[in-house]
């Protein structure tokens, strides 16, 4: 089915809860926790603007990066946004991902639809 986000597994539920960090440094905690979930291989980065690692750098490196994981067990998808020209960042579940998806067996690539995207101003 088209749009269609898989249903959340016990490995991703924890990261059900749409989060708007506040501070540079709520973000980078943020940004932390994904590091290790994606070398632990509990989340895949599907679509990135830079590294996860480059975040941490001051400044960063652009002013709107936007980074897509999936769950590597059961598909859901997740999105990282950080737009500092307008003062804003978020975890977004539940979101769908443009482009390729890989299955649990990291073998098959499928191209989803009913993508959001996030519109940022050009610097």
């Amino acid at each position: 089915m088209l749009g269609y986000n898989p249903p959340m597994c016990p490995k991703c539920e924890g990261f059900a809860e749409r989060m708007n960090p506040v501070s540079r440094r709520e973000y980078l905690d943020i940004v932390r926790q994904l590091i290790q979930i994606v070398s632990e291989e509990t989340f895949l980065l599907v679509r990135a603007d830079c590294p996860l690692e480059e975040m941490l750098e001051t400044p960063m490196p652009r002013d709107c990066v936007h980074h897509d994981f999936q769950c590597t067990t059961c598909g859901r998808a997740f999105q990282l946004f950080a737009d500092t020209y307008h003062g804003r960042a978020g975890w977004i579940p539940d979101h769908l991902v443009c482009g390729l998806m890989v299955d649990r067996d990291f073998t098959t690539s499928i191209l989803w639809a009913g993508c959001v995207s996030w519109i940022c101003p050009s610097t």
